[in-house]
């Protein structure tokens, strides 16, 4: 089972759980499920300034490895997951309070393109992906001092 499978299957269940405990306790409005949240796509993960963001604090039920500064590549997938449950519940709180940026801008879209990288992250690193580090060196020099110049 693929990963996007399974979070689209424990998407429904959450949802039909929600659902049954809206029954139990008596209330006759079924709950409509959300769509999927969206997954950054591998050119905005790819961006050199604004792709792999640093986390500046780690969600509250988060027990594993973290350190401040970290980036989203550097995490595990599912603190990743954390971030963008946090990322979409600040969304939904600045939509409810209509809060915009001091450009005009709704901040709910910033919430909401930060929590898409986070699951894009999540994605790209649970298939496998490895960070690129920088070049090998090769010493390649006789060792005269005349060599560098």
């Amino acid at each position: 089972m693929s990963a996007d499978t399974a979070i689209t299957l424990l998407v429904e269940i959450r949802n039909a759980l929600r659902e049954l405990v809206a029954q139990s306790k008596g209330k006759t409005t079924a709950i409509v499920p959300r769509a999927v949240n969206p997954v950054a796509t591998d050119g905005d993960l790819d961006n050199p300034v604004y792709g792999d963001p640093e986390i500046k604090t780690a969600p509250r039920d988060w027990t594993g490895p973290f350190r401040v500064g970290q980036r989203m590549s550097e995490c595990e997938p599912g603190l990743l997951d954390l971030i963008a449950e946090r990322y979409d519940y600040f969304a939904q709180k600045n939509d409810r309070e209509n809060a915009v940026t001091d450009k005009g801008y709704p901040k709910s879209s910033f919430d909401r393109k930060a929590a898409a990288k986070a699951r894009g992250w999540a994605k790209r690193l649970r298939s496998g992906y490895v960070r690129p580090g920088p070049p090998p060196f090769h010493q390649e020099h006789s060792g005269g001092p005349d060599e560098f110049f």
